[in-house]
């Protein structure tokens, strides 16, 4: 599990290192001066990281519901 610190101080490094580690494009952060697109552009990640946690959890449930049936059906 890796934590991104999205504060006033930290915030262009630690959106870097997020973009990075998810293999995203980088952007130029001296366009991004503005507070309401630093917020969306986190609510954005918010929605990934939530969205592909949402699906790795269903693949899991998945594979347990399997398992499980076949238990049943031998």
């Amino acid at each position: 599990m890796k934590v991104y610190y999205l504060d006033d101080e930290d915030a262009s490094a630690e959106l870097g290192r997020l973009r990075r580690d998810l293999h995203l494009q980088e952007k130029d952060s001296s366009l991004e001066t503005d507070k309401e697109m630093k917020e969306a552009e986190v609510t954005s990640y918010k929605n990934f990281l939530a969205d592909t946690l949402e699906k790795k959890i269903e693949k899991l449930k998945m594979c347990f519901l399997m398992a499980n049936h076949m238990l049943h059906t031998y």
